[in-house]
Order: structure tokens, then sequence, then C-alpha cells
């Protein structure tokens, strides 16, 4: 009975870590914003290598995915898998400690995890794998190899399109997050907010701790909250006490903040920063990477120009 019980787990271990390696890896090929955010927060490497580490992610993700789904060489995709898992582990963990994250960043957000929870269930992952090891030996059939082979060019040619977008901040090949123009802002998503989000114009920015893309925004939208012109601002970010007010210190923020988890801020937006302007509680306008000229030019108290300007550039823009 105990050997039917390991044979079991000896076969649906590799299962579940595939579909988990698929899951993962396909979320960040067709949508790397919030993959890149957490390379931003684990602060490993400069960012002008993110696109080479999000490129070497993705692909071993797939393939390690699609190998264990298909039992590829398990001699040594298993090891492989093993050890994946846990070097992630390992600088999740040193990172929590370092207090720079506070979620495992795993899953795509889409699971609320502390990095200590997401450990513990790595180190699953990798005994389901380790008693994988004395049944699944050899190198399997040549079909799955081919099938491994089909799924690691089929990323290579989608990851150009999806870095392309990302790059020219348009918007991801799949976009998941709430926050989208045309919908309804619910005021349960910033539980504490200080103004009144359905009523008037208001807009709402999601901000990144450590985002350098967020400084230019922050003196536009100082300036749109004191303007006649403008429109009460509310700031978005996600992460410990620390984590903030280290970032208003650095940033100089001086706009009233709703901290969120960072789950929540993942289901709402992929990505910082990004602005919600919000018409009695209808999302009118999604702005990610960039505000429109028109608020640039109400920060600046000038209603001639504002009326100038294209009615189109209300409507999202993606950049």
């Amino acid at each position: 009975m105990q050997s039917v019980g390991l044979l079991l787990l000896a076969y649906a271990g590799p299962v579940l870590v595939g579909l988990v390696f698929l899951f993962t890896g396909f979320m960040k090929l067709v949508e790397p914003q919030p993959f890149v955010a957490h390379l931003q927060r684990l602060d490993l490497v400069a960012q002008p290598r993110f696109k080479s580490l999000l490129f070497v992610a993705v692909t071993q993700e797939l393939a390690l995915g699609a190998a264990l789904l298909t039992g590829c060489a398990p001699v040594v995709v298993l090891p492989l898998s093993m050890l994946t898992i846990a070097v992630l582990t390992v600088v999740t963990l040193r990172a929590y400690r370092a207090n720079r994250i506070t979620d495992c960043g795993c899953y795509h957000g889409m699971i609320d995890l502390t990095p200590p929870q997401s450990a513990l269930i790595n180190v699953g992952y990798i005994v389901s794998l380790a008693v994988a090891l004395p049944f699944r030996t050899g190198f399997g059939h040549w079909a799955s190899a081919v099938v491994v082979a089909v799924v690691a060019i089929a990323t290579v040619l989608v990851y150009r399109e999806s870095l392309k977008r990302m790059v020219q901040m348009r918007p991801p090949l799949v976009e998941l997050g709430r926050v989208q123009a045309g919908r309804r802002f619910d005021p349960k998503w910033l539980p504490g907010a200080p103004v009144d989000l359905e009523t008037g114009e208001r807009l709402v920015a999601f901000l990144g701790v450590g985002c350098p893309m967020c400084k230019p925004w922050l003196p536009v939208l100082r300036a749109l909250a004191k303007s006649n012109q403008g429109m009460p601002v509310v700031g978005v970010v996600a992460g410990d006490t620390s984590a903030v007010v280290e970032f208003m210190a650095e940033y100089q923020v001086e706009l009233p903040l709703v901290v969120i988890s960072s789950a929540r801020f993942g289901r709402l937006v992929r990505g910082t920063p990004v602005g919600a302007y919000l018409v009695d509680g209808r999302i009118e306008g999604r702005y990610v990477g960039f505000l429109p000229r028109e608020l640039a030019l109400r920060a600046r108290n000038k209603p001639e120009e504002v009326a100038s300007v294209e009615s189109t550039e209300k409507s999202e823009a993606h950049g």
C-alpha cells in the first residue's frame, strides 16, 4: 500500500509542479509588468538586465513545465526543477529578511502569500519531485522532446511581441487588472480612501515603492491636486510601513496615500505607474507609464489650452 502511495506521488508531483511552471511562465510571458515590478523590489540586478532575466525566467519555467508534464528527460529535468525552486526560495527569503518585499511575488500576484508561506509550499514541491526520482529515470520518449522544443520556439516568438509592447508602454497581450477604462471603481478596492471616489472628478495614481518611472509623475500629481483646474488626487502603494515611509521621503510624496497589500495591488493593476481618472465613480481614463497632456495643462492652470486638447486624450491611454 505504501509503494502504491509513493507511486501515485511520484507521478502526481511532477504533473502539479509542471502545471505551476506553465502557469507562472505563461503569465510572465503575456503580462510581464508584475514580474518586472517584483524584480525592482528584489533589487537583484541592474534595471538594464531586467529584460534578460525576464527571458530566462519565462523560457525556463515554460520549458520545465512542458518537460515535467510530458516526461521528457526526467533524469535531468527533475533535479533541475528542484534546483530552480530551491534557488527561487532562497532569493525570496533573503529579500524578505532584508525588508525589500512583503509578498512572494509568485503565482503572478493572484494568491496572497508571504515569503515564509511560499517557502513551505516550495518545500512540498521539492519533496514531491524527490520522491519521483527513483521512479522516473532515463530520457523519455522522443516525442516529449519535440513538444518541449515547440514550446521553447513559441515562447521566443511571443516574447518578442510581449517585450515590444512593454518597452513601448502598450497594453500587454493579456491584462488581468481590475482597473480598466469603462468599469466602475469599487470603493472597497481602497479601504480608508481619504476622499469620496464616487462623486466628481478624481485621479487615483497607483505608484510603486522603488519605481523610478513614478518619480516624474509626482510633481504633476502635486500640482494637479493644488490647481484651480485640478481635482483630488489619491496615491496608492503596496508594502509595509517602513518601505512606504522611505518611499515618501525619497520621492518627496506630498499626496494622501492609501497603503494596501501587494496581492490586492496586483489584482487592481499590473505594474506601475498607472493612473485611473474617475468621473462619478466610473473609470473614464486609464493611463499607463505617462499622464496625458490634458492633465499636465490642468496642473499648470491653463484652461484655454486644455480646451484645445483632443477629447480622445481623456479616453484610455496605454502609451
